[in-house]
């Protein structure tokens, strides 16, 4: 697999509850303007790749405990910060206090990359179909 062009990368950090005592977490935000509507979140060894979209619904909701997103990757804001809940296969695990300052950060950067609105602006249309054999 080919490593990703990273064209934002920032890091941040998160706790996971244990029995004894929370854990810290450095997390490293990716962006790469190459996947214009996808972020990444790399966890030690472990990649998570989901919507940019996500990250900016999450940053908007007024209130706390609410969460966005479905399936594997959910967000919830828990005043000025998040908690990441990612679910797979082989198993469950909610990252607390990830500060919202460090993910509007994040957010702003990529944009300043690439616009919301204009992640296919660089999209060559005929290309695109000949590479998937269209015409």
């Amino acid at each position: 697999m080919a490593t990703p062009s990273v064209t934002v990368a920032r890091r941040t950090t998160g706790t996971i509850p244990t029995h004894q005592e929370d854990v810290t977490l450095l997390i490293r935000m990716e962006y790469d303007r190459a996947d214009p509507f996808a972020v990444t979140f790399v966890l030690r060894a472990v990649r998570w790749t989901f919507s940019r979209e996500l990250v900016a619904e999450a940053l908007s909701i007024i209130g706390d405990r609410v969460a966005v997103g479905r399936a594997d990757v959910r967000l919830r804001r828990d005043g000025a910060t998040l908690t990441l809940v990612l679910d797979s296969p082989s198993g469950h695990i909610e990252i607390h206090h990830i500060p919202a300052a460090d993910l509007r950060e994040f957010l702003h950067e990529t944009y300043a990359h690439v616009p919301l609105c204009h992640e296919l602006d660089d999209v060559t249309w005929e290309q695109l179909m000949a590479e998937l054999g269209l015409v």
